[in-house]
């Protein structure tokens, strides 16, 4: 092969990686981003029962629009709690615009029952999603809720980043 044709086959290969990256971020940019929180909140007056709420947030961050169907969180069991009329403005279905959000309302006591009802006491694991009308399930961050306390519990316990102190027989100081 002369110089001619490697040049040609150089060219080549960089015009199709180049096309390929370009088609991957067009469609990465154009694919649903449904980022997907839990928090607790007080709303004055109480409009939805008595504080706090838990909320249950969606905020899309794609290109395109996404109906959500349904809100919840799931358990460490396997099941998941959905909450099928909820408290909030936006009912289900609900289209959220790129650049929008949707948020539902739940009393800490509703939260509190379906941890109860399902045998789990203590610090429990709870995941919050949300689904969309093609089936997709959009998940956020792992959250610990304290039964004993009605509330979520701090991400990082002090004594996760100061483990106790074990002396030499074993015993704790």
């Amino acid at each position: 092969m002369d110089a001619v044709g490697w040049i040609t086959s150089a060219v080549a290969v960089y015009a199709a990686v180049v096309s390929t990256l370009v088609g991957y971020l067009q469609w990465r940019a154009t694919k649903p981003n449904v980022r997907v929180s839990m928090n607790l909140c007080i709303i004055h007056p109480p409009v939805y029962g008595k504080n706090p709420l838990v909320t249950v947030s969606a905020g899309n961050g794609g290109g395109h629009p996404v109906t959500v169907t349904s809100a919840g969180w799931s358990l460490p069991n396997g099941m998941a709690c959905i909450i099928p009329i909820p408290k909030s403005p936006q009912p289900f279905p609900h289209t959220i615009p790129p650049g929008n959000g949707h948020q539902i309302f739940v009393s800490t006591d509703d939260v509190q029952d379906s941890l109860v009802s399902e045998g789990l006491t203590g610090r429990v694991k709870i995941q919050p999603f949300y689904r969309d009308q093609v089936g997709r399930t959009h998940q956020g961050s792992m959250l610990v809720w304290d039964t004993r306390k009605r509330t979520f519990s701090p991400r990082n316990p002090i004594r996760r980043l100061f483990p106790k102190r074990v002396r030499v027989g074993g015993a704790p100081a």
